[in-house]
C-alpha cells in the first residue's frame, strides 16, 4: 500500500482497547509486527476510534488533535497523515 500511495510509512493497527493497540503490519522495515502502543501517543487513531470515520491531518504542525504529541513527531518528515478505520466483518478491527 506504501508503495502505491507513496507513503513513507504505512501501517495496520489493531486496537485492542480505547488506551492499547498492537501493529499488525508495517512497512518501516522492521520486524515489529505485534509491537504493543499506547494509544495516548496517537490522538490521530484514538479520533478514528472515536468517529469511526477517516481522520485527515494535512499539516501536523498546524493540527490542534497533534498538538500534544507534536513533541514526538519532530524527528520524523511527516507534514500529513492519513488514518483509514478498518472494519472485519462488520466489527471495528483497527
Amino acid at each position: 500500500v506504501s508503495l502505491k500511495v507513496k507513503a513513507l510509512r504505512c501501517s495496520f493497527i489493531r486496537c485492542l482497547n480505547n488506551d492499547n493497540a498492537l501493529v499488525f503490519a508495517s512497512n518501516d522495515g522492521r520486524n515489529i509486527s505485534g509491537l504493543p502502543i499506547a494509544l495516548v501517543h496517537y490522538p490521530e487513531i484514538r479520533e478514528v476510534m472515536r468517529t469511526m470515520s477517516a481522520v485527515i491531518v494535512s499539516d501536523v504542525e498546524k493540527s490542534e488533535l497533534m498538538a500534544p504529541v507534536l513533541h514526538r513527531l519532530a524527528a520524523t518528515e511527516f507534514k500529513t497523515i492519513m488514518v483509514f478505520p478498518i472494519f472485519v466483518r462488520g466489527y471495528f478491527f483497527g
